[in-house]
């Protein structure tokens, strides 16, 4: 139920919000944020500066375990069908 309604949000919003952590109480280890908007439209006249934005978290132990650049190629993998600009060129 809940990947359906994730899975909607990302799918059919125009504005998609999604935030996933790994516990509901206390302290997380993974997490994954999503602010999305339509790539093809403007930033509304009251949020000049709306962009899309993603973040992931992973414990210091995933990285030291498998190193950065696995943990680069898993953030990249992760993104790669979310509709983003990461501003650089």
């Amino acid at each position: 139920m809940g990947w359906a309604h994730t899975r909607r949000e990302l799918l059919e919003k125009r504005w998609p919000l999604v935030t996933l952590r790994d516990a509901l109480d206390g302290e997380f280890r993974y997490g994954f944020d999503y602010r999305g908007m339509a790539l093809e439209e403007h930033p509304a006249a009251d949020e000049p500066g709306a962009v899309s934005a993603v973040s992931f978290w992973l414990p210091t132990e995933f990285l030291e375990e498998h190193g950065p650049n696995h943990v680069r190629e898993l953030a990249l993998e992760l993104a790669a069908p979310l509709p983003f600009c990461s501003g650089h060129i």
